[in-house]
């Protein structure tokens, strides 16, 4: 799995590469705006093409889910110890997470499709956030059956693979789309070392 995380801070057209991102094959876009109004987000999910709303994931504001039929939800870890998510568990609704050690990963139930396991390498979008612990060393020890673990902080289309090669299900993009020159040209190059990685594990199943 392949995740695109919105900009903290909105970028010059966000939306057309939202859209753009969306239309070249990204099938999870995560919708985190926290410090914005009811109606900013109204607006920025208005501004998507509603063939991908499904593909939209809402970090704040889940009341707007049934409004757009968007069906997955995110909350963070603090979020998750409070119990916000427990009126979801049981609907229709697909569950993410944050998480910051694999202990606390592996201790998730099944109620969770998946969890951001970070800081992986030094953010990009936060200067001097991670980068520093043992977050990478740590994939092997995942022994949660039922959750994919994808891997967030700092990853580009440089090190993805090494992200996935230790052991995560998946990988999180944020500074390392918004922050490049073509967010989708960026993209389209992940994409083809995903399909590539794939392809190689396929190779070593024969």
């Amino acid at each position: 799995m392949m995740i695109v995380i919105a900009p903290e801070k909105a970028v010059k057209q966000e939306l057309y590469w939202v859209n753009t991102l969306l239309e070249n094959g990204l099938s999870c876009f995560h919708v985190r705006k926290y410090a914005w109004s009811e109606q900013e987000i109204r607006d920025y999910i208005e501004g998507i093409d509603s063939q991908y709303h499904s593909h939209l994931v809402l970090h704040s504001h889940y009341f707007m889910a049934k409004d757009f039929g968007i069906n997955r939800l995110h909350f963070r870890e603090i979020e998750r110890k409070d119990g916000q998510h427990i009126d979801y568990k049981d609907s229709h609704y697909r569950l993410s997470t944050s998480t910051h050690s694999i202990h606390d990963f592996n201790k998730l139930g099944q109620e969770w499709t998946y969890a951001f396991f970070s800081p992986v390498f030094a953010s990009i979008s936060k200067e001097g956030y991670g980068g520093t612990g043992n977050v990478l060393s740590d994939l092997p020890l995942k022994n949660n059956k039922y959750v994919q673990l994808i891997g967030l902080g700092g990853i580009t289309q440089n090190n993805m693979i090494e992200v996935l090669s230790a052991g995560a299900d998946g990988v999180a993009f944020l500074g390392g789309i918004w922050q490049s020159e073509s967010p989708v040209e960026t993209f389209v190059e992940c994409q083809k070392k995903w399909k590539h990685n794939l392809y190689n594990k396929e190779i070593k199943k024969c």
